[in-house]
């Protein structure tokens, strides 16, 4: 009886270790698959390191060329704001000798010569002064409303020019108008 139950304890711890062997065998299955998926995993996690040291690389780069073109196109600005300044510049100095004449009658198919008849005239009548050596006068702009247009005039002399708009003052409280001849954006520049 003794033999027998020895047998049979031997028999259960047997089962048991057989058990316990099966289960361990499957935990070591478990944790070698877990070890593999790690493995895997860290793998992946290198890769995905390695691409978003990739990418942040090209997106400085990027950065770095967009900022060199916006460099490029903000001295290109420049060099136009500096290019237009000089235009505006040469244009001004090439209308030195100029005035625009406002308010003098226009009568149908006025020629060059007859502005230019007309401003002698007019000098002579409002402001008192003879012997001013006009290049040339024109009209200029469009008609409209029945107003006479502009006479924009070139004299030969700048001393001419500041006799003009020193005698000026003389058509205070007139409908006449004598002003300097300047390109549009000096006009705007004197506007602000």
């Amino acid at each position: 009886m003794f033999r027998k139950q020895e047998k049979t304890v031997i028999d259960i711890i047997g089962a048991n270790i057989k058990i316990i062997n099966d289960r361990m065998g499957k935990a070591e299955l478990n944790v070698n698959a877990n070890v593999n998926k790690i493995k895997e995993l860290t793998k992946e996690l290198e890769n995905i390191k390695h691409s978003l040291n990739y990418n942040e690389e090209l997106v400085d780069k990027k950065i770095n060329d967009n900022n060199k073109q916006l460099d490029k196109k903000f001295e290109h600005t420049n060099i136009e704001k500096f290019i237009k300044e000089k235009q505006r510049n040469l244009e001004d100095r090439s209308r030195r000798n100029n005035l625009r004449i406002d308010e003098i009658d226009e009568n149908g198919h006025e020629s060059w010569g007859d502005s230019e008849e007309k401003i002698h005239t007019f000098f002579w009548q409002k402001l008192g002064l003879k012997n001013i050596d006009i290049e040339r006068a024109h009209r200029t702009g469009l008609k409209k409303d029945g107003r006479p247009r502009t006479i924009v005039l070139n004299l030969q002399k700048y001393k001419d020019k500041k006799k003009i708009l020193k005698e000026s003052y003389r058509l205070k409280g007139t409908r006449f108008f004598i002003n300097e001849d300047f390109s549009r954006e000096t006009i705007a520049i004197r506007k602000r």
